[in-house]
């Protein structure tokens, strides 16, 4: 059975003609991805993106593309990676027919049309289709975040089929949660058969063209065992998203656990440095903020405004090893966007937050 080990950054570069391959990258605890994942594809002109659930490639899979009855393109392929894009030259009204010949692991395909804002045109699991171009839909719509209290003790659910993540028009089940200190939070998802997917995200995500964007710490599939368990090491304070997708055409019912089984105990703070997400963000006018210190030592903490201007110092000082948090009260800054930095020992850590006002 297949087991996806590594963490996935797809980077999709704007306006290159030539297809854009997916890059892996890995994580570990308390470390933030700088980069985000499953990000939106963003080219100009209308795009082609053919996209694969497990990142094997199409294993043989092959399209071809005709326009108004004239091929563009003959027997198109991804090799390999979790997806591919090719330009379009397409305009209102022309006439899109995709002839879709299957390989091994035919389920875990689907491509999908957009037009140069990143609108879905039309979108098929391992499947031909004939379209009109027409006007577009937002891939987003129906993204939803459903909050959690831990533990979570048999959520049960259902995902839907099609190409879910992959040019569908919405994300299936998310949920974040708010954790506290916990050496070993287990995440399990028993699935049916195979046909769900299991994804942890560091802090909170969005949806852009069909896809979320965020910070990846881990993903498995639902064996219903050990080895398709999630373990990760949280921080007091910071919220984690959890995400529930249909794997690649399957449709399937789940259910889903989350605990801690083992606490962080107070006087032996995980020995890492550290910056968590606030909580709740965006906020109006207070949030929390933690973090954790490697060793007892100099620390800032300060706020930030887009034009680089200091707004707040919440920390100046000799901190303890181990966590803490503190409370940012924004009732004389202005809505907007703005960044707060925790800094000691030559290591900094950055993260954005929103006042909404």
């Amino acid at each position: 059975m297949k087991n996806v080990k590594t963490l996935i950054l797809l980077s999709l570069v704007a306006g290159l003609a030539a297809p854009v391959l997916a890059e892996t990258v890995k994580a570990k605890n308390f470390e933030v991805i700088d980069a985000t994942v499953f990000t939106p594809v963003l080219m100009e002109g209308y795009t082609l993106v053919l996209y694969d659930s497990y990142g094997d490639g199409w294993n043989g899979g092959k399209l071809d593309v005709f326009v108004n009855g004239s091929q563009v393109y003959d027997d198109i392929t991804m090799p390999n990676g979790y997806t591919i894009t090719y330009p379009m030259n397409l305009e209102l009204g022309d006439v899109v027919e995709s002839i879709y010949t299957a390989g091994a692991w035919s389920y875990e395909n689907s491509y999908a049309y957009y037009d140069p804002n990143g609108g879905l045109l039309a979108s098929a699991p391992n499947a031909s289709m004939t379209f009109t171009v027409a006007g577009a839909t937002d891939p987003c719509d129906g993204f939803v975040v459903t909050p959690l209290t831990l533990p979570v003790v048999d959520l049960t659910g259902t995902t839907v089929g099609g190409t879910n993540w992959y040019g569908s028009t919405a994300p299936d089940e998310i949920f974040s949660f708010v954790a506290t200190g916990c050496n070993d939070l287990v995440i399990s998802l028993c699935g049916s058969s195979y046909d769900t997917y299991l994804y942890l995200f560091d802090g909170e995500v969005s949806c852009a063209q069909g896809a979320l964007v965020g910070n990846l710490l881990m993903s498995n599939d639902d064996y219903c065992g050990l080895q398709s368990e999630i373990h990760w090491t949280t921080l007091p304070g910071n919220t984690y998203t959890v995400a529930v997708g249909g794997y690649s055409s399957y449709s399937g019912s789940y259910i889903l656990n989350i605990y801690c089984a083992d606490v962080v105990d107070a006087n032996e703070q995980p020995a890492a440095f550290a910056l968590a997400q606030n909580v709740p963000n965006p906020f109006n006018p207070t949030t929390t903020i933690s973090f954790s210190m490697d060793e007892t030592s100099f620390a800032s903490l300060k706020v930030f405004d887009l034009a680089g201007r200091t707004v707040a110092s919440l920390v100046n000082g000799m901190v303890e090893r181990g966590q803490h948090s503190v409370t940012l009260d924004a009732s004389s800054l202005t809505s907007g966007v703005y960044f707060y930095a925790l800094e000691a020992n030559g290591q900094v850590e950055t993260r954005k937050m929103v006042l909404m006002k």
